[in-house]
């Protein structure tokens, strides 16, 4: 989905540092409370701390991992452990998590279908190695190990921002993906997480989060100095009128209306010309090469994705609709499968693209165009990176050097949109 940037922060200190070199990183580290809840103490992330209650409006549940094997969980502090039946206080800090005979094992245990693990201070704990804040859980469905960390939403967007843009970029656009990142999963939290034991999930199908390994100064700056504050649209019928506001890497010119990609609308993603990501983006992404692959494979991996196209017998050709059409290009919006038997279909554009392509790095946008031979198909001539709707980052990193403000990079973006704090 966005850009997908990761800027890892130390985890640990080892070495050994002079004076000189230890003033230094005194006279950078400070403190910033927002509101009682957030403390951000040094420019290290590790010494970060974040005290908060778990008010539901507050937080978000991230379904880390859906697996059966072993887990295992070392925790910084002491904990709490909530089973069904029983609820128990443990010094221990290291556990083994694995499931048999539908039943979850803590350390060999049975202790029934889903378990609970809070660490002391809401701290810190490392699943498999990788460490995360906040509680996390376990729990059996379909014989299958469902992990979930539930966090509150500010400490998560900390783990996002630094892993959707770079942390080093200017202030302003990380401020503007702080709440574009904080909009996006509230507005999923509330639309689908009711239906769910989680909320979102780590990679791209929502947004891209990897814990404290994610986490950087800069990014905690701007998720602290944007607490609490996402967008709204006149069209949304979210009680705290919130919508989907996606984003994407580079939209190579113009960002495009959701209706045609998502199939949702609303105001603020009706899609705005930008001449702003032409100024920060390489060309990798403003006119990328080609890609090429067999008829036999693309039609093997659309009958995986689409068992109903089976019908089409084999594949004979890939027909672009464009629906949006604008004065530098065309993006295809839906593509018409034809058959070898006279037979058709019709899938999505970006559906289609990130069947063919499920990186999302060969075939880059559906800015493109397609060429047939007799046993292949290659998309070529394209323009940007990802699926061009609601903000632009690399358009973002543009506006920000010319000295927008956060708020008017939003604006632009998200055109009829208002920002609003809803905690």
């Amino acid at each position: 989905m966005p850009f997908n940037f990761v800027c890892g922060a130390m985890s640990g200190i080892s070495r050994k540092f002079s004076r000189k070199s230890l003033a230094l990183i005194l006279c950078f580290s400070f403190a910033i409370s927002l509101s009682g809840v957030f403390f951000l103490r040094s420019t290290l992330t590790q010494n970060i701390t974040v005290d908060y209650d778990y008010n539901p409006k507050q937080t978000i549940r991230v379904l880390l991992s859906k697996s059966t094997k072993q887990h295992k969980i070392f925790l910084e502090s002491s904990c709490e452990i909530i089973a069904k039946y029983r609820r128990s206080y443990k010094k221990d800090n290291s556990f083994y998590i694995s499931i048999s005979n539908n039943s979850l094992l803590l350390n060999g245990k049975s202790v029934g279908e889903k378990i609970e693990i809070v660490p002391d201070n809401y701290g810190v704990f490392s699943l498999d190695g990788k460490r995360y804040r906040g509680r996390i859980s376990f729990e059996i469905i379909n014989d299958t190990i469902y992990i979930i960390n539930t966090l509150a939403t500010e400490a998560y967007l900390a783990g996002v921002v630094a892993a959707e843009m770079p942390a080093y970029w200017e202030m302003e656009a990380l401020k503007a993906q702080s709440i574009t990142a904080r909009t996006y999963s509230l507005f999923i939290r509330d639309t689908f997480g009711k239906k769910r034991n989680w909320d979102v999930r780590t990679s791209q199908a929502n947004q891209v989060y990897r814990g404290i390994a994610a986490e950087h100064v800069r990014s905690w700056n701007a998720v602290n100095k944007t607490q609490g504050l996402v967008l709204t649209d006149p069209e949304s019928a979210q009680e705290n009128g919130i919508f989907p506001a996606y984003y994407c890497s580079v939209c190579g010119g113009h960002s495009e209306n959701s209706k045609f990609v998502f199939g949702d609308s609303f105001q603020a993603l009706s899609g705005v010309e930008c001449p702003f990501c032409r100024e920060t983006a390489s060309n990798k992404f403003l006119n990328w090469g080609k890609f090429t692959i067999s008829k036999k494979e693309a039609f093997a991996k659309l009958k995986k994705k689409y068992p109903t196209l089976e019908k089409l017998k084999s594949l004979s050709k890939i027909l672009p609709i464009r629906e949006s059409k604008y004065e530098t290009f065309s993006r295809i919006t839906r593509f018409r499968i034809v058959g070898t038997n006279g037979k058709t279909d019709i899938v999505g554009g970006e559906d289609l693209r990130l069947t063919l392509d499920p990186s999302g790095q060969k075939i880059k946008s559906c800015a493109t165009s397609v060429i047939y031979s007799k046993n292949s198909i290659t998309f070529t001539g394209g323009k940007g990176f990802g699926h061009a709707v609601g903000l632009c980052q690399y358009g973002a990193l543009a506006m920000a050097r010319k000295k927008y403000k956060y708020n008017e990079i939003l604006a632009y973006y998200y055109p009829g949109s208002k920002i609003k704090r809803i905690y």
